[in-house]
């Protein structure tokens, strides 16, 4: 059983979580882990380099990471 599994039964049984366990749990799909990353890096470069157009592809990217999470429960 895996760690997400484990975390599950035991909030099922009342056990509250944490911020972090809520964190990791929300992010433990890989599709919303590499979006949020590469939303991160395209915003970070955008900063850098003064380009807003990489600026809203990385938000983009970010909500898009947090729209998958929650359209898939």
């Amino acid at each position: 059983m895996k760690w997400v599994h484990k975390k599950i039964k035991a909030y099922k049984q009342g056990k509250k979580p944490t911020f972090l366990e809520k964190f990791a749990l929300a992010h433990a799909n890989p599709v919303s882990f590499t979006s949020h990353i590469l939303g991160a890096l395209s915003v970070v470069y955008g900063l850098w380099m003064h380009d807003i157009i990489a600026i809203g592809g990385g938000i983009i990217l970010f909500m898009l990471g947090h729209l998958n999470v929650w359209f898939s429960k």
